[in-house]
């Protein structure tokens, strides 16, 4: 039933001790699967325990800070820190362990890790007490590490969906401005061909006005002429009123 291992700095005789946590392990088939059975129930059953337990002391140790969530954290991480370290100078001073050996027992056997490769001669009881303390206060760690973590992630989760609706809103406000702006300018466009229209028309206007007094006066002076018995010049002149070809007519 032990798991041992040959000394082989004794050749006069096989002396064989047990070491670690493999004191105990099944040999048979029935033990062997027993021992899948009872670990299949048996472990998730111990972390929900020392679960609950981590919840219990760490809602009443958040009460005790007023609900301080940074110092509540801090105290943790730092008893988080010297519990294996107080552990390890225990075991230290009660066996033959070094100090380095004992921290790194104390360590690997609190993070659940548990090589067996070495084993303190203190009582089964404490050594007990030692690991349920110790994983239960990593346990509350753990917890109050991820609840933070998963707080800050969501916070920032939130954040960034509102500052991607304001960025959407920016966005579509930009393009009512751009297209508003583009209706603006074509407007203006349409406005200026308008009122450049009118003025050709005006322009047009006065110069059929102008052109029809013209020959109305044209008119006036003839008849006056024709009156009067007078000789009248008609003839063409250019733009600058320089004559070009006439006949001087008789009225009478």
């Amino acid at each position: 039933m032990y798991d041992c291992y040959h000394c082989p700095f004794d050749e006069k005789e096989n002396e064989k001790r047990p070491q670690g946590f493999g004191l105990i392990t099944p040999l048979t088939w029935g033990g062997r699967l027993f021992l899948i059975v009872y670990a299949m129930v048996g472990i998730p059953l111990a972390l929900v325990t020392i679960s609950d337990i981590g919840k219990f002391l760490c809602d009443a140790a958040f009460k005790l800070f007023r609900e301080s969530t940074i110092s509540f954290t801090a105290a943790l991480l730092i008893l988080l820190l010297l519990y294996p370290l107080l552990g390890g100078i225990c075991i230290h001073k009660v066996s033959h362990l070094s100090l380095f050996d004992s921290v790194y027992y104390c360590c690997i056997t609190i993070l659940t890790v548990g090589f067996g490769d070495i084993d303190p001669p203190i009582p089964v009881p404490y050594l007990i007490l030692f690991i349920v303390v110790g994983v239960t206060l990593v346990s509350i760690s753990v917890d109050v590490i991820a609840t933070n973590v998963i707080h800050q992630v969501h916070y920032m989760g939130r954040h960034m969906e509102k500052a991607k609706v304001i960025a959407d809103k920016m966005i579509l406000m930009a393009q009512k401005i751009s297209i508003n702006k583009g209706l603006g300018l074509g407007m203006t466009q349409l406005g200026a061909f308008a009122r450049m229209g009118v003025m050709i028309n005006d322009l047009m206007m006065q110069a059929k006005k102008t052109r029809y007094d013209m020959d109305r006066q044209d008119t006036i002076l003839l008849h006056a002429a024709y009156d009067s018995g007078e000789e009248l010049f008609l003839g063409t002149c250019d733009s600058r009123g320089v004559g070009g070809v006439g006949v001087l007519v008789n009225t009478h």
